[in-house]
């Protein structure tokens, strides 16, 4: 049975179309997770130079410290390559 509908939607090429369909619908969603997870980042960039903790931080994000500071060390790593970058002009 499912072979035979299987068949019957290749034939009919929706199974393609429901692949480009989907994976429209996943490009488009990682775009947002990327822009959701920088628009995060900032925040927590934001409190942490405002005096709140990293542990603090965690707690209200629901993820571990160690995340935090991971965080704040790749935007410390790129303020830092963008130094270098612009030194060297």
């Amino acid at each position: 049975m499912k072979a035979l509908v299987l068949q019957h939607l290749l034939e009919m090429g929706s199974i393609k179309s429901l692949l480009k369909t989907q994976s429209k619908d996943i490009n488009k969603l990682k775009k947002q997770l990327t822009s959701m997870i920088v628009a995060r980042n900032n925040v927590v960039l934001f409190c942490y130079s405002n005096g709140i903790s990293a542990i603090e931080i965690a707690e209200l994000l629901g993820c571990s410290r160690q995340m935090v500071y991971k965080i704040i060390e790749t935007d410390k790593q790129g303020e830092e390559e963008w130094i270098r970058k612009h030194k060297k002009n």
